[in-house]
């Protein structure tokens, strides 16, 4: 077998801040599988959740989606995490090596704060993704493959270099920061991969289902909120929390903006998913589906927008045009998820 670090990688836009989602369909294009991009799991898994506020100031923690998500279920079963948390950094080493020595990329995680070739080197703090492809144990370097914008970087870096990224603490400092790196690495076993045989469209069907699913059957159980019932409680807690007084309402705001900030981008790479769709068939009622999402993502940006003018102005003219925005959203959700069911059934058909 040939070695990744030998062949051509691809970035798309739409996968800036999913660098793992970047490396895992690097990793399937260089295993051969030519429809790699329909195995990305690209949904929106809608979460709100209630905390103590020793856990959260304001109480409550939000997200999109897993940011170590791989593969569609149940492909992502072929896909093999480790950390430090489950084994030695030695014993870890040790896998990555025999794993090198047998040309299988190892896409570990690390922290940019210690990669020489990014502008954040030794100035911020964040996690990220590449692909280690080859160890030279005489010149003690590893060759990586860490194909993102904007550096697109393709070298070698001495095992020291990569061994502090590895091994960080991840310092908070701003978004995708305040976590261990744990020296976690992702596989992906490709012959158990191989064996699945499925077509793209089911790989589509599954797809659509796969967002429908986490939507429709949105619930509320142990403080947990999914689907629409998470959107419905950030709705709520923006209504709720308009009489703070003006210092708390803008903390409030400042946290919220961060909490929301990656709506628009996982929205976006599921456009990328139904663009891609676009381009290699021709499905009808897709360009429907786009104009819905687009609008919903342009939604999401407005009320961004008004969030951090609102933290900084304390306008209350404004905060009622956040309360206007964000039921706008809720319908416009509404909207959008019915039109991709609609689309779902012309799929199966």
């Amino acid at each position: 077998m040939s070695n990744i670090y030998d062949v051509s990688q691809i970035f798309y836009d739409n996968y800036e801040y999913y660098c793992f989602k970047n490396c895992f369909l690097n990793v399937l294009k260089f295993y051969g599988f030519e429809n790699a991009e329909y195995f990305i799991e690209c949904s929106m898994d809608w979460t709100f959740s209630k905390v103590e506020e020793s856990e959260d100031k304001f109480g409550y923690q939000f997200s999109t989606g897993n940011p170590y998500s791989s593969l569609l279920n149940p492909f992502d079963q072929a896909v093999n995490y480790l950390s430090k948390n489950e084994a030695s950094i030695g014993e870890i080493w040790k896998m990555n090596k025999k794993s090198m020595d047998e040309n299988i990329p190892v896409i570990v995680q690390v922290d940019v704060f210690y990669l020489k070739y990014t502008p954040y080197y030794k100035k911020k703090h964040s996690f990220h993704s590449l692909i280690m492809a080859e160890y030279k144990e005489r010149e003690n370097e590893v060759s990586i493959i860490d194909w993102y914008k904007p550096w697109y970087f393709k070298g070698k870096i001495k095992l020291e270099e990569l061994n502090l990224a590895r091994d960080s603490q991840n310092e908070y400092d701003g978004l995708f920061s305040g976590n261990p790196i744990n020296y976690l690495y992702a596989e992906i076993n490709s012959e158990e991969l191989k064996r699945e045989k499925i077509s793209t469209l089911k790989l589509i069907e599954k797809s659509v289902q796969d967002n429908l699913v986490k939507y429709y059957t949105g619930r509320q159980e142990n403080n947990v909120y999914k689907g629409y019932y998470a959107i419905n409680e950030i709705a709520k807690l923006i209504e709720n929390n308009k009489c703070f007084d003006l210092e708390k309402k803008a903390e409030f705001l400042e946290d919220l903006y961060n909490k929301l900030y990656f709506v628009p981008t996982r929205k976006k790479l599921f456009l990328w998913y139904l663009e891609r769709i676009n381009k290699d068939f021709s499905l009808i009622y897709v360009e429907q589906v786009k104009l819905q999402l687009r609008d919903s993502i342009n939604l999401w940006k407005v009320l961004l927008s008004l969030i951090i003018k609102c933290s900084m102005s304390n306008d209350d003219r404004i905060y009622e045009n956040i309360l206007i925005k964000i039921r706008e959203i809720v319908m416009k959700e509404k909207q959008y998820y019915y039109t991709l069911y609609e689309f779902s059934k012309l799929i199966r058909e």
